[in-house]
This record gives structure tokens, sequence and C-alpha cells, in this order.
């Protein structure tokens, strides 16, 4: 047999007579008689009293963290201008088609002003630099220059 077995086997037999010796020599719990109980025993324990008070506690939790946002977003405006009002405050959720910041009108109507001078000088340069094309005092890519700075300013306009 292997070791590993007999070992078992001997530690088995070792349990079994430890047993059965403690219940021969001591007896069995049902032979054992419960002591009456004497006066001694009874004044072991002793009790702790207190007295306790009820008190209010505040019911406020004060927590400190840091949160991220889960996707930031970019806000580019499409026309130019100076901001009049910002209805939504910075970090609030916003839906499609929420306005973000109202734009001066009047600032806009500076710029379509403005854009329409311009479009009006480059008009009078291109027809002045078709002109002197055609008496010969200016080269044709000059007039084509002028002719694009004016299309740049009907487009500004527009």
């Amino acid at each position: 047999m292997k070791k590993s077995y007999i070992a078992a086997v001997v530690i088995a037999v070792l349990a079994i007579l430890y047993f059965v010796l403690h219940a021969l020599l001591i007896g069995s719990p049902k032979q054992t008689r419960a002591a009456p109980a004497t006066s001694e025993q009874t004044q072991r324990f002793k009790a702790v009293v207190q007295t306790l008070h009820a008190v209010t506690r505040p019911g406020v939790l004060v927590l400190r963290g840091r949160s991220e946002a889960l996707r930031s977003v970019s806000v580019r405006a499409e026309t130019a201008g100076s901001v009049a009002a910002t209805p939504t405050l910075e970090g609030t959720q916003v839906k499609k088609g929420d306005v973000l910041c109202r734009l001066s009108l009047q600032a806009r109507q500076a710029m379509l002003d403005q854009a329409r001078a311009t479009s009006a000088a480059r008009k009078l340069e291109w027809q002045a630099a078709s002109t002197l094309v055609a008496k010969g005092h200016r080269s044709a890519t000059q007039a084509a220059s002028a002719r694009a700075a004016y299309d740049a300013a009907r487009a500004a306009v527009r």
C-alpha cells in the first residue's frame, strides 16, 4: 500500500480511540449533572446602566467631488456680431433648436451697410479699370482683379 493510505488509516484509528477513551473516562454529557446554582455564581454577572438622551442631528450631508462632462461641444456662429444676450447658462443641457445666444442687430446692420459701401466702391473701381483697359492704359489682368474684388464685395452683401 501507499504511504498516504497508511497515514490516513493511522489518523482515523487514533481519532476513534480518542473519542472512545474520552467517552469512557469522562462519561457522556447525559451522565453529568448540573450543579445547583449558588448565590456566588449568580453574582458573577454585573449589569451596566447608562442613561441616554436623544440628540437632534443635522439632516444635511455635505459631499465634495469633481465631475466631468460626458461630451463637450464647441459652438460657432454662422455670422459675425457682438453677443447681446445669453439666455442659456454655460454647462446647461440643451436640445436642438434651443437659443444659445442672441446677437446684436445693430452690429449686423452696420456690417451690412459697410458691405454695401464696399460693393459700391469696388464697382466704381472695376468700371474705371474697364475704361482704362479699353483706352490701353491698364492691363487686362488688373481689370480682372478689380472684377474679382467687386464680385467678392457683392457676395459679402448677400
